[in-house]
């Protein structure tokens, strides 16, 4: 389970030992995706960054791929990409500014009272109550942090399945390491990410007997979750 390679959107970041037949083979594989595909990697728009690599070995690197060297740290995504593990610091900031602009005090805010994405009033009614069900007399918008947790949830629900997916086998290998996910806890170094994903599976602990989610006889529902 040694990956390789993440996909942004429409961009790619591609990870490589720092020698010659390494990125031969990498730049092999990129002339066989062009043959594929028909798409073409433009190499005045791509960069390569180095770590540990002798200045000699950079200039053929460089030379023989036709990239321009980029300097780190640079940041994607609002995120540092850099050569050493990411801070909760580096991400909070990010996953705060997000969620505060979408959900409570933000875009989705405005819109529902304005017509637009800019503040322009105080609300007339909290968010937390147009949440509500119409059953309850309120408008039923379904709150995005709650559907974020319910859909993370589904995640979690693999894991115990021990779902045939490369993600599953991946968290497998590199953090369970042959330990029940429903004694599992993760060490104080690991990502952001994986310890919302613990979070959320601490969260519906109670659901599952035995490893299998009990609350419904179909099994676990992002939407019965969030209705629920």
């Amino acid at each position: 389970m040694g990956l390789t390679n993440l996909m942004f959107a429409d961009d790619v970041l591609m990870f490589s030992k720092g020698d010659a037949k390494s990125m031969m083979l990498l730049l092999r594989s990129f002339s066989t995706f062009s043959k594929a595909t028909g798409l073409k990697i433009s190499a005045a728009k791509s960069n390569a960054y180095f770590c540990g690599v002798s200045d000699q070995l950079k200039q053929e690197i460089l030379s023989v791929s036709g990239f321009t060297e980029g300097e780190l740290p640079f940041r994607y995504l609002g995120l540092p990409i850099q050569t050493t593990r990411l801070q909760k610091k580096d991400c909070d900031c990010l996953v705060d500014k997000i969620f505060s602009k979408i959900h409570g005090y933000g875009a989705r805010k405005n819109f529902l009272w304005d017509g637009g994405p800019e503040y322009v009033r105080a609300p007339l009614v909290a968010l937390d109550r147009v949440c509500r069900t119409k059953e309850e007399g309120d408008l039923g918008l379904q709150d995005m942090e709650m559907w974020n947790k319910a859909l993370v949830g589904r995640l979690v629900d693999w894991i115990y399945e021990g779902r045939d997916s490369v993600w599953v086998k991946w968290v497998e290998c590199n953090h369970l390491r042959g330990r029940s996910w429903s004694e599992y806890e993760p060490s104080t170094n690991t990502s952001w990410v994986w310890r919302r994903v613990y979070r959320v599976k601490t969260e519906l602990a109670a659901g599952y007997l035995n490893g299998k989610w009990h609350e419904e006889p179909d099994g676990y529902s992002p939407a019965r979750c969030y209705g629920g």
